[in-house]
């Protein structure tokens, strides 16, 4: 609930003593993909400060804006010459849009209000006095350090085609320098664990499962559907993976799954796992990427069907750990533990 949305006497302070407000907290939806905040229309509860009956509630949220909350509006501002108030410019009050001739009003009031509608803190003396933080609600924005992580990461990526790729950045902050390498790296590792768990969901959740019904419908595989087959059939390097662990031939994989009886609970498994598939269609176990599972556990083709036998000095991988691993980097992160392992005797 809104602690202060029933009131429209919440000051606000601009900068330089030249310009103070008064403000009211007003329901609004916000589009959380777009990032748009739209002013909910109705009479007002005095209890809550949100809208008795919403006009156009269903049209709002299927355009987007699904989350209800609260927003800052200005009334009416005074603006002040060398300190004095402005007669003729006193508790004025405009449409406050933008190309308005009230545009300079908002330009000059915080975006931030001196008051939280939630636990109802405030800083109204902080802001009027001009010192320490004039807002108890922090701004979620991007850091001028995360926009140059993202721009050096898009360069390197940029310099794919090139044998020996090398990008030196410069910073006027020795200790954003001293973070600059690490953040760059952990950034990346991020990223990478990311789309690597995307692809194992895409590759299980839409190409796996019509793979196999066009296998099962005798239809040819289209461009997708034979990237898959070649993916998991190379399975990498073998001094890096145990070969066995993968799919070594996919084509006698998909026939033992169309003919034989005791196949079919993992065969269903599988295509129920795709767009025409039941309640857990498209519905993906990130335990799959994390763990070994067997066929048992989580049915696929890119396991073997039947269990392996061990094969000294290897491991078997979670897929996770080896894509991340085929990717060249170290599947246990950046931790000197994971860098030089303790021996455990």
């Amino acid at each position: 609930n809104a602690v202060y949305s029933p009131s429209n006497k919440l000051k606000i302070y601009g900068s330089k003593y030249k310009l103070e407000g008064n403000y009211q907290w007003k329901p609004c939806r916000l589009n959380p993909h777009s990032g748009e905040i739209i002013q909910v229309k109705g009479p007002l509860n005095p209890e809550n400060g949100w809208v008795r009956h919403e006009i156009g509630r269903e049209k709002l949220i299927l355009e987007g804006f699904s989350i209800e909350g609260y927003t800052p509006m200005v009334n009416c501002h005074t603006e002040f010459l060398d300190g004095v108030m402005n007669p003729e410019i006193k508790d004025q009050i405009a449409s406050y849009n933008i190309g308005a001739e009230s545009e300079h009003a908002l330009k000059g009031l915080p975006a931030m209000p001196h008051h939280c509608p939630s636990c109802g803190d405030e800083r109204e003396y902080q802001a009027k006095r001009r010192f320490g933080r004039s807002s108890p609600i922090r701004g979620f924005r991007t850091s001028a350090e995360e926009m140059s992580n993202i721009n050096i990461r898009s360069q390197y990526i940029g310099l794919q085609g090139h044998s020996s790729r090398k990008l030196i950045a410069f910073s006027d902050s020795r200790d954003r320098a001293a973070r600059l390498a690490d953040n760059v790296a952990r950034r990346h590792r991020e990223e990478l664990i990311a789309s690597s768990v995307l692809e194992r969901a895409h590759d299980l959740m839409l190409v796996e499962p019509s793979l196999l019904q066009a296998y099962l419908d005798g239809n040819d595989y289209d461009y997708v559907q034979r990237k898959f087959i070649e993916k998991y059939m190379q399975g990498g390097e073998e001094s890096l993976i145990h070969q066995a662990a993968l799919a070594t031939d996919m084509e006698e994989h998909l026939q033992q799954l169309k003919d034989s009886p005791y196949l079919e609970e993992y065969r269903n498994n599988i295509l129920n796992r795709g767009i025409g598939g039941g309640e857990n269609k498209l519905k993906y176990s990130l335990e799959e990427s994390l763990k070994d599972l067997s066929q048992q556990e989580y049915p696929s083709l890119t396991k073997p069907m039947r269990p392996v036998a061990h094969v000294a000095g290897t491991v078997t991988l979670p897929p996770l750990a080896r894509e991340l691993l085929m990717l060249g980097m170290n599947p246990a992160g950046f931790s000197a533990d994971a860098i030089e392992p303790l021996e455990v005797c």
